[in-house]
């Protein structure tokens, strides 16, 4: 994934969680964000899908407890 998209990663999952800018990066688990639950999982997946045009299922959402995970599903879909 380049880096531009990673950024566009970063600053969606940040939105979602109401995380301050900057602070989501490759690191960052669902440990490290406080609002990192199950109702904003959905919240992330839905902006994920508007944004790359894909679609993500249940059990991909079971798999995003990482900022790394989730851009190995982004780009298991085909997202670079």
């Amino acid at each position: 994934m380049n880096d531009a998209t990673q950024k566009q990663v970063f600053s969606l999952m940040e939105s979602v969680f109401g995380a301050p800018d900057g602070t989501v990066n490759l690191e960052t688990t669902h440990d490290d964000v406080e609002n990192w639950d199950s109702l904003n999982i959905i919240n992330l997946m839905m902006s994920l899908e508007g944004a790359f045009g894909v679609s993500l299922d249940a059990e991909e959402a079971e798999q995003m407890l990482s900022t790394a995970l989730v851009i190995d599903i982004l780009e298991s879909k085909g997202v670079e």
